[in-house]
C-alpha cells in the first residue's frame, strides 16, 4: 500500500511542475528521494511544551 501512495504522491508533484516552471525564475527546484533527518515547524507563542529534554 506505501508504494501505491508513493505513485500518488510522485504523480501528484509532476503535474504540479508546469506551475512550479512559471512560477521559479532563477535558482534550482530538486525533485528526488529524501532522508528526512529532523523536520521542525514554527511554533506559536505558548503552543511548545515548556519542560525541556534533559
Amino acid at each position: 500500500m506505501a508504494v501505491a501512495g508513493q505513485n500518488l504522491a510522485r504523480e501528484t508533484l509532476r503535474g504540479f511542475l508546469p506551475v512550479l516552471d512559471d512560477m521559479v525564475q532563477q535558482g534550482l527546484a530538486v525533485f528526488s528521494d529524501v532522508d528526512v533527518i529532523k523536520y521542525t515547524h514554527h511554533y506559536q507563542d505558548g503552543e511548545r511544551r515548556k519542560v525541556v529534554r534533559p
